[in-house]
């Protein structure tokens, strides 16, 4: 840290710098005659700094005298400024082609750039009492400041530290509150980088400050601030963020156990492969290491409790899941399990098969854990809701899922124990929860409750703040497909129409990022479904009803598997959201 003298000589520089600056805007400020348009352009070029005229050769003697009067007065103070100061004052010129080996500023100034030195310089000095005061905890001063030179609020002060990083490293919880909500700073703005250093050094061999590229949850989790800490990750804080050093947060504060123990119970450390360590990293793409870390589990459509497939069947449906490119998707595989043979759908993640009760032949399968980990796949989302105040119990499950209208639909009402497809909105954030490995997410969806929903990532439950909202959810692999004339494209599947003459395959990052090559990603079609949606449920009925060696029964079970009985319209700009999403 500088210390006062070194500061007082600092802010004299400036103090000095400043009015030479101002002296020569006024000699060479436009004259009018009429005092109201002299009022009108003042307020002109304090509102866009542009001066829109050209200087004579004495106006350009001025900016050559203002230039060699600057060169001076840093010549004078230069000596007299440790490294730190040193460093601010000579970063802050540079902006305005001040070279540092030959000590002068390589280029004149003009009336356009006048006028924003000006205002630099007065928000650099004042950044220097106001960033103590941030440092303190002191709110006024900082809020001052910020109203006065708000290009200010996210910028590295004289330490290489931001304000926010200052106030939440140490612990000034009320001065994070207002420059997050009030002042509404960059939450995940970084502190000054020494890019010379890390540039000049070997790959890989140079020491850098702790604070450096760091964040202000960098800062609260070093220092074990856990309020801060959870206020700034409630608003958004990445935990993830690497700093110069390429340490994140979380590995900034894994030395204090609070810290540790928030993280352990705020993230998802596994699903079937569970441990202490906490991760470095989102999910981007599939682990590179030949598990699978996931619970495979199906529920039969009567019933409210999920059931886990063994392991050895477990490991079937996830090996089937992956595809490779020059391979065709496995659409359904056959489990054996006791006496009887069951058929999963891995395109709609149904299982169905014989059995005396042909209810329960029928079963919804999911996979707890990310398709994006595991398969490499990504997916579309999907709501059940199983309890509610206001919706009557069913008497038979349904087989059919529904869109959720975007806009209001009179005849729209819910029922229970079946699946809503989720909104392009609500499936970007429960990727994001997935992808940010937290355990518990909370929503607004409002055709459900005007409750905020708690998502629980770990089991895939739904429940509102009373507990009488409840539900569950699943991902299914989004489809594209994977013909020859669509080998340039992005050609979107419905997982529930008739694939007869379609040749569907997941929806991988690494067909995303082939596609990105092309500069194509946009070219979604937004496919026409065939099959009706004013379609009956008499095959549905017909699987619940039929006895299990009738042909019907086993007619209707085909038909149960090629079409699953509902549709679903891809709309065009949920699509675009999506896609739009995945990119970026």
């Amino acid at each position: 840290m500088a210390d006062n003298a070194d500061i007082k000589n600092l802010k004299r520089c400036f103090e000095e710098i400043i009015p030479v600056v101002q002296r020569t805007i006024e000699q060479l400020r436009p004259r009018k005659s009429d005092s109201q348009s002299n009022t009108l352009h003042e307020n002109s070029v304090l509102n866009t700094g542009v001066f829109t005229f050209t200087l004579n050769k004495l106006e350009d003697d001025e900016m050559n005298t203002l230039r060699l009067n600057l060169e001076n007065i840093v010549d004078k103070y230069r000596p007299l400024l440790s490294k730190t100061c040193q460093k601010y004052l000579l970063e802050f010129l540079c902006q305005y082609h001040y070279n540092d080996a030959e000590r002068k500023f390589t280029s004149s100034f003009t009336m356009d750039s006048l006028y924003p030195f000006e205002c630099g310089l007065q928000g650099a000095l004042a950044s220097i009492d106001a960033f103590v005061a941030a440092w303190e905890g002191n709110v006024q001063p900082v809020k001052d400041f910020i109203e006065k030179y708000p290009t200010f609020k996210d910028k590295p002060g004289l330490h290489g530290t931001t304000l926010l990083y200052s106030a939440a490293k140490n612990n000034r919880m009320p001065l994070v509150i207002y420059l997050v909500e009030i002042a509404k700073c960059a939450i995940n703005a970084q502190n000054l980088q020494d890019l010379a250093k890390a540039l000049e050094a070997p790959s890989g061999h140079y020491s850098t400050i702790p604070s450096a590229a760091s964040t202000a949850l960098h800062g609260a989790c070093f220092n074990g601030h856990l309020k801060v800490v959870e206020y700034l990750i409630q608003h958004g804080a990445d935990y993830f963020i690497l700093n110069q050093a390429h340490e994140t947060p979380i590995e900034n504060g894994k030395q204090h156990d609070s810290i540790r123990q928030f993280f352990e119970n705020f993230l998802i450390l596994g699903y079937s492969q569970t441990g202490k360590a906490l991760p470095r990293e989102p999910i981007r793409e599939k682990s590179t290491v030949k598990t699978f870390d996931c619970i495979w589990e199906y529920k039969p459509l009567s019933s409210q409790e999920w059931n886990v497939f063994s392991i050895e069947e477990s490991n079937e449906l996830s090996q089937s899941l992956l595809v490779e490119p020059d391979q065709e998707m496995k659409r359904e595989v056959y489990l054996s399990a006791r006496s009887n043979v069951y058929s999963v759908s891995l395109i709609q993640f149904l299982r169905s098969g014989k059995n005396s009760d042909p209810k329960r032949n029928l079963a919804w399968v999911r996979c707890r854990g990310s398709s994006i980990w595991n398969f490499d796949c990504y997916s579309l989302w999907q709501i059940m809701i199983i309890q509610h105040p206001s919706v009557p119990s069913n008497d038979e499950p349904s087989l059919k899922a529904f869109d959720v209208s975007t806009t209001y639909d009179s005849h729209f009402r819910l029922q229970l124990s079946c699946w809503y497809n989720c909104t392009a909105q609500i499936s970007a954030q429960l990727d994001h929860g997935i992808n940010y490995r937290q355990k518990k997410i909370c929503i607004d969806v409002d055709f459900i409750s005007t409750d905020i929903l708690e998502f629980n990532l770990q089991t895939f439950t739904f429940t509102n703040n009373k507990k009488t909202v409840v539900g569950f959810i699943r991902w299914i692999p989004k489809l594209i497909s994977n013909k020859q004339q669509d080998s340039s494209r992005i050609l979107t599947i419905d997982n529930f129409q008739n694939l007869t003459n379609l040749d569907p395959v997941p929806f991988t990052t690494r067909r995303l990022k082939q596609a990105s090559r092309r500069n194509d990603t946009h070219s979604i079609v937004n496919d026409e479904l065939l099959v009706d949606e004013n379609v009956d449920d008499s095959v549905s009925q017909t699987l619940l009803n039929a006895d299990e060696g009738d042909e019907d029964y086993f007619e209707a079970q085909r038909e149960v598997n090629s079409r699953f009985f509902f549709f679903w319209k891809h709309r065009s700009y949920e699509i675009f959201f999506f896609v739009s999403y995945l990119i970026g």
